[in-house]
């Protein structure tokens, strides 16, 4: 023989079936969304910071831009194309600390023809650099992205 057991009812059977039912399509429901929102705020901060690089470009480029336009301006002056051709190391110094303020520059460096730094202005380490590499023969004009070596 068997023990008592506890006898369940139709009634019961259903309610406990379609509990269960509810409880397991609710907890994948949750699982599902889950890895779904995850995926979806992943995706969404790669596309934010793709559009953030892409616009910070756009800024450097345009800045670059503005620094050459700007460059082109002051190098087309009869005043600072005289002052170039008349080797005035003052006003040439002048000139350079200026377009390093305007510019924005590390350093500006005018040479002569023959190599030789006519004025220097910016930083002072380039300065340097930019004397010794006159000194030895090789060119000391950079353009942006460009090191020093």
């Amino acid at each position: 023989m068997t023990g008592p057991g506890v006898r369940f009812g139709v009634f019961a059977k259903l309610t406990l079936l379609m509990g269960g039912l509810a409880a397991f399509s609710t907890i994948l429901a949750l699982v599902i969304q889950d890895r779904t929102l995850s995926a979806d705020l992943r995706e969404a901060a790669i596309v934010r910071l793709a559009r953030s690089a892409t616009a910070a470009q756009r800024m450097i480029d345009d800045h670059l831009a503005g620094v050459v336009q700007r460059y082109v301006a002051i190098s087309t002056t009869p005043e600072f194309r005289a002052n170039l051709e008349a080797g005035d190391r003052a006003t040439l110094t002048y000139h350079a600390q200026s377009l390093v303020e305007r510019l924005g520059a590390s350093t500006i460096a005018f040479q002569s023809p023959e190599g030789q730094v006519e004025a220097l202005a910016g930083d002072e380490g380039l300065q340097v650099l930019a004397a010794e590499r006159t000194r030895a023969g090789t060119p000391t004009y950079l353009t942006a992205g460009q090191q020093l070596y």
